[in-house]
């Protein structure tokens, strides 16, 4: 996949939601957190926590397989889950957040490592966002492992627990994997020539595969 292509809007797209930024969902909660994980060799995981002032509610939308290898960006299975936290938890994470989001000394540099990109919003309006390119504030690697540990511990897809585990070690947080039927890889096929050779192609493929 082409760098270019690999942006977080187009990630949470791929995984079936609206977009990272641009999302009803947090333009609607009280407050909002969402995290993005890149994982260098593992599936992507993006991590929402909404709050209304007295409930918080983690989402997580995890790929099945990564994504950055899919030849072009396209639909991604997922594992889905959520789960209520406690609401001081929450508290404590957007004021490190804020914080980590007025570091100027943090670094969004990520080799062989897992890259995240944060957005926390209140009451419709961005606080802040992190993460985007190299001259952006990069969000805590201490706060993410944080954050990983106690999504995982609420909830109750062994999937996405699984997922979170992976990302987990990222952050020299330990957590267990519970056994669990491997995913089936998506298969993309390419088809070089002209425009319209491509076109009669898979008409013909749809005709007779349905």
């Amino acid at each position: 996949m082409r760098s270019d292509d690999y942006t977080a809007h187009h990630i949470c797209q791929a995984m079936g939601m609206p977009g990272f930024a641009v999302d009803p969902v947090l333009q609607s909660a009280g407050e909002a957190l969402r995290l993005l994980l890149k994982p260098s060799f593992d599936p992507e995981i993006c991590i929402t926590i909404i709050s209304d002032g007295q409930c918080v509610e983690a989402r997580v939308v995890a790929a099945r397989w990564m994504i950055w290898h899919l030849f072009e960006m396209a639909p991604m299975m997922t594992y889905r889950d959520q789960c209520e936290l406690p609401i001081a938890c929450f508290q404590e994470w957007v004021k490190s957040a804020i914080v980590s989001g007025k570091s100027a000394d943090a670094s969004g540099i990520a080799i062989d490592g897992m890259s995240v990109e944060s957005i926390l919003i209140k009451n419709g309006e961005l606080v802040v966002q992190t993460g985007r390119d190299l001259g952006e504030p990069y969000f805590s690697r201490k706060l993410t492992g944080q954050i990983i540990q106690t999504v995982w511990a609420a909830l109750q897809d062994v999937n996405c627990k699984n997922a979170l585990a992976l990302a987990a070690r990222y952050e020299q947080v330990s957590l267990p994997s519970l056994p669990a039927p491997a995913p089936k890889m998506p298969i993309q096929t390419a088809i070089i020539g002209a425009e319209e050779d491509r076109i009669e192609l898979l008409k013909a493929m749809k005709r007779q595969f349905g």
